[in-house]
């Protein structure tokens, strides 16, 4: 039971959802005020073939309640009128969590994780097992993934802020390092470990196997400003690899690359070398680091920076996926208001193709939502405003009318 499907792991692997924002504390984070979809995922929850719709949504500290929509087959998508709990939502993924082969969702809620279990119909119910972090931390993006190899998905939280005290005399200290590792007890219970990552202002965690060792890695996208306990600030940390000794270990210290402001990260072979290559998406320039085993002749699970990629301002999420059928993993990059998509040569040559404008209150998500074996575009709104993008099948983009 709870065990973790193959296919659910790549998919977990290579296109995990990313979404990046922060509440309350560091409101500079936040892309818009007023109700928003702060992410979506998209995955078959009524059984019937075609890609539906979960979406994360929020308003700045006020609860708004989580929404399913239906996909008919052909790309509309219908509101199943759920009100799923009505939490301050901000990330979610889907995974089947409770072994029925069903499709559930793992929804961070700024302060827990919460778990809504899938009947198999679409209609979600309320787990009842919270996973959440010390008071005053908040998640901000959940990761799944067997971490210790024992078949049952585990989860990384990772988040920002810590813990903040105050002593008698007024002064504050931070605890900087807040991502946690949870592990499943093969009941569908979640533990938390002792693992520490010396990361903080985490807003994207990607799993995938870099050193091809056989165990899935942890890859945290760091961006923040905050204050250590002598009050200097540590904004700017680089990114980080935690590599796993198989059994759920992560070992420090970790590999640490670049300094960017990052907001999303995803996974794939980009030069078409046999090993994870990954895409950071920033405030600034996007990057992308390619793994040094494979074409580059170097040591597995070693990075170098081989691309810079100037975006319009921050980079929201970042997916991986093949949009023209050359079998070579393309790149599709989300700002502020614009969704731009990135063709890949094979060799991890990236350039830009199209520009498609969207509102900051739609999360995207990628998948194929026609049902005509390519990948489409989804973005998804509170304001029940669902918009799709049509693939050709060459990896041009038109409005679904």
């Amino acid at each position: 039971m709870y065990r973790l499907s193959a296919r659910t792991a790549v998919s977990i692997t290579i296109l995990l959802l990313i979404a990046a924002c922060i509440p309350k504390g560091a409101r500079n984070w936040l892309f818009s005020i007023g109700p928003q979809t702060y992410a979506a995922a998209l995955g078959d929850l009524d059984g019937d073939g075609d890609l539906d719709a979960f979406l994360a949504n929020g308003e700045n500290e006020v609860p708004v309640p989580n929404t399913v929509w239906l996909n008919d087959g052909t790309g509309h998508f219908t509101d199943t009128r759920q009100a799923i709990d009505d939490r301050e939502s901000v990330a979610v993924l889907l995974n089947d969590m409770d072994g029925d082969a069903d499709l559930d969702a793992v929804v961070a809620n700024t302060g827990t994780i919460s778990f809504y279990l899938n009947n198999g119909t679409g209609n979600f119910t309320k787990a009842s097992q919270e996973i959440g972090p010390d008071e005053g931390s908040y998640v901000l993006t959940p990761a799944v993934g067997d971490l210790n190899g024992d078949g049952f998905s585990d989860i990384i939280a990772g988040g920002c802020c810590g813990s903040v005290r105050t002593w008698g005399n007024g002064n504050e200290d931070v605890f900087l390092s807040y991502d946690s590792l949870w592990l499943n007890d093969g009941s569908g219970i979640y533990q938390r470990t002792n693992q520490t990552f010396d990361t903080y202002g985490t807003s994207a965690v990607a799993l995938g196997d870099l050193d091809s060792d056989g165990d899935l890695d942890a890859v945290f996208g760091n961006n923040g400003s905050i204050q250590d306990s002598s009050k200097n600030s540590r904004s700017n940390q680089p990114n980080s690899i935690y590599f796993n000794d198989g059994q759920g270990n992560f070992l420090n210290p970790p590999l640490l690359l670049g300094t960017a402001d990052t907001y999303s990260a995803a996974l794939g072979d980009m030069d078409g070398d046999g090993d994870l290559d990954i895409f950071f998406g920033n405030r600034e320039d996007d990057q992308l680091w390619l793994n040094q085993g494979g074409l580059q002749a170097g040591k597995l699970g070693s990075f170098d920076l081989a691309a810079k990629l100037q975006n319009e301002g921050r980079t929201r999420f970042v997916f991986f996926a093949d949009l023209d059928r050359d079998n070579a993993l393309d790149v599709v990059c989300v700002g502020e208001d614009k969704i731009f998509t990135w063709m890949n040569d094979g060799s991890g040559g990236l350039s830009k193709t199209q520009q498609i404008k969207i509102e900051p209150q739609h999360a995207p998500a990628l998948g194929d939502l026609d049902r005509d074996g390519d990948v489409d575009i989804f973005a998804g709104s509170v304001n029940h405003d669902i918009l799709a993008w049509i693939n050709d099948g060459r990896g041009r983009f038109s409005p679904l009318e």
